[in-house]
């Protein structure tokens, strides 16, 4: 899986989001094709995910309307309750 921002500095002030994309879980985990910036949250939630250093992580209570610098590999249905994502 290809990190386009590898040598990027990890931060949303290093430029503008340069495409995104919607995505659910409601049909099983999601395995990501790459590793996106980061994750914005439509509905308020908890959300469980890989990281893309490997290690598991439930971030809870994420609030609607933020975005979140987390780079992550896959979604997990069970665990995440958070919707309306939009990967950039």
């Amino acid at each position: 899986m290809a990190d386009t921002f590898n040598a990027s500095v990890p931060t949303l002030a290093a430029g503008p989001y340069i495409g995104a994309v919607a995505i659910s879980y409601g049909g099983g985990n999601q395995e990501l094709s790459g590793v996106p910036r980061g994750v914005y949250i439509g509905t308020a939630g908890h959300l469980k995910v890989d990281m893309a250093n490997g290690t598991t992580e439930t971030f809870s209570n994420l609030a609607a309307g933020q975005t979140y610098e987390i780079a992550i590999t896959k979604i997990y249905q069970t665990g995440s309750t958070a919707a309306g994502l939009v990967l950039y």
